[in-house]
């Protein structure tokens, strides 16, 4: 197990950038890419909105959201799930279009260079413009769109999105907490943080198909810290 722990260790961090930029304006901008395939890079924003990036996709975001709009810019693959806030929508920019929500998941397609977009949505609805020609779109949970002959396209969405990007997973930096956060939705077993300040730390580390125990112990080994099991709930605490 140690030795596993530090071979994806390794793997991750140099295959995943998060890094600060500016912009003309000088305010700050968080640069995250993924640059391994077969493997989303996940994050969590400021705002509580999870981000899986596909292989090759770059994501650029405040550091902090502070404007009336939560505004971020995509170049490549990725799949949101967005924190509900009517007041606050949430606005993707992309080579291609325009995309704007206030709470929803779905992925996107959008590769700079290219004449192509496509947005599948596992729940809620999305609203998508087109930059060239301005036209508008509604998609809602269950439907898809493709950008063909130079208009919108309908479709079926692709079935259970989180699959796709769950399969194999990789955190850089990531406060245990949102990780916990993610892995728990499709584990098999519950992970619970016996101590509040431990979600506050942070950590390096890639997961493929293990269970709940074995993703416990990767972090509790990466982190110094002790799990116990008990009624089908592992607990991770200090040791």
């Amino acid at each position: 197990m140690l030795k596993r722990a530090a071979i994806l260790l390794l793997l991750v961090s140099g295959a995943a950038g998060i890094y600060l930029n500016e912009k003309p304006d000088g305010s700050p901008v968080q640069v995250i890419s993924n640059r391994e395939a077969d493997a989303s890079l996940v994050t969590t924003l400021t705002d509580g909105t999870v981000v899986y990036l596909a292989d090759g996709a770059t994501l650029n975001c405040p550091a902090a959201f502070e404007n009336e709009n939560r505004e971020v810019s995509l170049a490549g693959e990725a799949m949101f799930e967005v924190k509900s806030d009517k007041r606050h929508p949430f606005i993707i920019e992309t080579a291609n279009a325009v995309i704007k929500v206030t709470g929803t998941a779905f992925n996107v397609k959008s590769f700079p260079g290219r004449e192509n977009f496509e947005l599948n949505v596992q729940s809620g609805t999305v609203e998508v413009t087109r930059k060239a020609g301005g036209e508008q779109i509604t998609v809602s949970r269950g439907e898809g769109i493709r950008l063909e002959a130079g208009g919108w396209q309908k479709k079926t969405a692709t079935a259970d999105l989180y699959s796709l990007y769950t399969r194999k997973m990789k955190f850089k930096d990531e406060p245990v907490t949102n990780l916990l956060r993610v892995v728990n939705r499709t584990g098999d077993k519950p992970i619970v943080l016996q101590d509040k300040a431990i979600g506050d730390r942070k950590i390096t580390v890639a997961f493929a198909g293990d269970t709940s125990e074995s993703i416990a112990g990767l972090i509790c080994l990466a982190l110094d810290l002790q799990q116990t099991a008990s009624n089908d709930t592992i607990y991770i605490s200090q040791p």
